[in-house]
């Protein structure tokens, strides 16, 4: 099987820039200048990888995966599992908020998504990644309508 090339897909976020156009030497067609990330490859519901060459151009990951599923991504893989990678790169002009990503029991209380991640800063200005003495605000769970009561009942 060859390399699979997808085209990147191109959000803007309030934080964002105009470095990754530069970077890649890409022609990013967006009015804004706050692209803060490109998604290399994504299987979402509502963000799909589209190939961009080879036998499976124009095709999303998700058909990719669904007609291939053995080929590229091993003889145990259930076509219907989404790819389980989100690669994108960031542009961070601005600083980010926290951000907290919760265990699976939890996130779909928040209607949000269990999360892990890997980061590697690959360009970053001088001095950028010094903290910030800064109080930190302590809130608990239930401040924030969080409902952490138990889901499970142990029965002995």
């Amino acid at each position: 099987m060859k390399i699979l090339k997808f085209e990147p897909i191109y959000m803007e976020r309030v934080w964002g820039g105009n470095m990754l156009s530069d970077f890649f030497h890409r022609n990013i067609n967006s009015k804004s200048d706050k692209i803060g990330e490109s998604w290399e490859i994504v299987d979402r519901p509502n963000e799909q990888s589209v190939s961009s060459e080879g036998a499976y151009k124009g095709q999303s990951i998700r058909n990719i995966i669904l007609k291939d599923s053995k080929s590229i991504l091993g003889p145990n893989w259930n076509p219907r599992k989404r790819f389980p990678i989100l690669v994108k790169w960031l542009d961070c002009k601005e600083r980010l908020s926290l951000q907290v990503h919760p265990p699976a029991h939890i996130a779909k209380d928040l209607n949000g998504e269990p999360k892990t991640e890997n980061w590697y800063v690959a360009k970053s200005m001088p001095n950028i990644m010094k903290a910030k003495k800064k109080p930190i605000e302590q809130l608990a769970a239930s401040d924030l309508g969080v409902d952490v009561t138990p889901k499970i009942q142990q029965i002995k």
